[in-house]
């Protein structure tokens, strides 16, 4: 695992996505959420209430903040954040990843609210890059949002060939490890407690994780997870009859 650390480890941004530059492979972009969108070449969306509606920050969170990617995965597009605050409460949180979004996904939703309470706080991206721009010409482009333009086409990361979605469950499980480890080192002890959170995918990731995974997680928190049958008809049955 490659990455860069930090000592603050609370980001708050005016808007809801940011661009990520962190698929060169030689080194990591700084982070910078409030940097404005310019041409990206792909973008990674944070889930984000509404101003008013986001948890209130306290003050300045001191801590290491360790920005990576997981440098044995084949596809080279795994990312993982730790973020590790002074007043550890001796438990740990790994958050999943809804949608194709980035590790940052969950920092208005699970990060500003469980780092403050003292938890370690490890995300990760399911393994995937979110998206970037193409053209119809694109045999798998998706045309977003008529209102955005009706030229504008992505292409997801994720339908690129070796890209399963069963590599969801395993890397929740290896963001749980590097987690894991990363508080052990740190703090000098093991973690109490590991939790397992998510929201959409990311709740599907937790399940699957919590199912799989029994020795690497004490609980989780499934919210509105996606759940994909092994037999069919399932969600991805009816998905492909609608299309």
């Amino acid at each position: 695992m490659y990455g860069q650390q930090k000592r603050n480890i609370i980001h708050k941004s005016s808007t809801a996505y940011e661009q990520d530059h962190s698929d060169q492979r030689d080194e990591l972009a700084p982070f910078h959420l409030d940097r404005p969108l310019s041409k990206p070449t792909h973008w990674t969306f944070v889930v984000a209430p509404d101003p008013p509606h986001r948890t209130p920050i306290a003050g300045p969170i001191p801590g290491v903040q360790i920005n990576a990617r997981i440098a044995e995965d084949p596809q080279g597009q795994a990312r993982i954040l730790i973020r590790l605050p002074d007043n550890w409460n001796g438990r740990l949180v790994v958050a999943g990843a809804p949608g194709t979004r980035s590790k940052f996904n969950g920092d208005f939703a699970w990060s500003d609210y469980v780092v403050q309470k003292g938890y370690a706080y490890v995300a990760q991206n399911k393994g995937t890059l979110n998206l970037r721009a193409t053209t119809a010409a694109d045999p798998t482009a998706c045309r977003l949002n008529p209102a955005l333009g009706k030229d504008t086409f992505v292409h997801f990361y994720d339908d690129d060939p070796g890209m399963p979605f069963t590599r969801w469950a395993p890397f929740m499980a290896e963001a749980a490890r590097l987690g894991r480890a990363a508080v052990q080192i740190h703090y000098g002890r093991d973690a109490q407690y590991t939790y397992a959170v998510g929201t959409s995918n990311g709740g599907y990731q937790v399940r699957r994780a919590v199912e799989s995974y029994p020795e690497l997680f004490d609980g989780g928190v499934d919210w509105e997870g996606t759940f994909v049958d092994a037999d069919m008809p399932n969600l991805l049955s009816t998905l492909r009859r609608q299309s």
